[in-house]
This record gives structure tokens, C-alpha cells and sequence, in this order.
């Protein structure tokens, strides 16, 4: 599934973090009030795992040697990884890059540098994925493992430069 706001969420490549002037995009919200209520129905869990890009870090708090770590994605490490309840997903400086419950019922993710980094992905199950898409709050489309990582969200599609 795959998860966007008006217009999308996360970073946008023309963001102040990546050289532009736009803030980072969030969820609105009733978006994040609404999504929050449907994981928390789909889990048993009281508590989620968050991992965040280091590189969107950009505070003067100092992060525990401890939270880091390396993830084979190239010179895009290291990550953050933290756990707390469900609610701290909206709490960091960036929302996190991967968050899933204890017993990983669901799994978020955004990427890095692609078309969809102001989007993200959602695994779940097929009850979680229903509610989602029955709640005029948020918008989202089915992502098959065939679908292309570039243009598959028909509402939030830049335009040609």
C-alpha cells in the first residue's frame, strides 16, 4: 500500500534538508490521528520499533552512540533506531525511514532519493490495508512487488519541468 497526503509525505526532494526552500512534509492531522487509530487496531503490540536517516538530523541534541546503526544502503547511513509506543512516529526531527510494532503486524517505510521518497509504503495485513483505504482521511493506493518504484501514484504526480 502506499501511503500519501496532498502532497505526499516526508522530504521533498526540493526541500530545505536536500538544497530547496520547501519545509519537509508531513501527514495532516486528521491523516495522522486517523492512521495511528488503524495500526493501533491491527497490533497487539503496545510499543514500535522507529529507524530514521541520520542525514535528515539536523539539531543540536547530541543522538546515543547507542541508536546507531549501519544499514546496507551505501553512504546513505548510518540510521537512528529507537522504540517507544506507536504515537513517537510523529515526534523525531524527521518522520522515521522504518517504524513497526513488537510483533511487526505492519511495517512503514519511506525511501531515500527515488520518486516516492515523499510517499510511503505500508505492509500489512489485508484488514489493516482495507480500513486504510475505507477512510476518506487518507489517501492511498494498492502497490503491488510488480509495480515500479517511479510514477505509480496517479494523484500526487510532479509536473514536467
Amino acid at each position: 500500500m502506499l501511503l500519501a497526503g496532498d502532497t505526499g509525505i516526508g522530504p521533498d526532494p526540493d526541500d530545505g534538508l536536500h538544497g530547496g526552500t520547501l519545509v519537509p512534509q508531513t501527514l495532516a492531522s486528521t491523516q495522522e490521528t486517523a492512521l495511528i487509530s488503524i495500526l493501533e487496531r491491527h497490533t497487539t503490540s503496545e510499543r514500535s520499533w522507529f529507524v530514521l536517516w541520520y542525514g535528515d538530523y539536523h539539531g543540536a541534541a547530541v543522538i546515543p552512540d547507542g541508536s546507531l546503526i549501519e544499514i546496507d544502503q551505501g553512504p546513505s547511513s548510518p540510521y537512528c533506531m529507537f522504540t517507544g509506543p506507536h504515537h513517537a512516529w510523529k515526534d523525531f526531527w524527521s518522520y522515521p525511514r522504518w517504524w513497526w510494532p513488537q510483533d511487526r503486524s505492519w511495517c512503514w517505510q519511506t525511501g531515500l532519493d527515488l520518486d516516492m521518497t515523499s510517499s510511503a509504503y505500508l505492509g500489512t495485513s489485508h484488514d489493516c490495508a482495507e480500513a486504510i483505504l475505507a477512510n476518506s482521511a487518507i489517501e492511498a493506493v494498492v502497490a503491488y512487488p510488480d509495480d515500479p518504484a517511479f510514477g505509480i501514484d496517479p494523484i500526487n504526480q510532479r509536473s514536467p519541468t
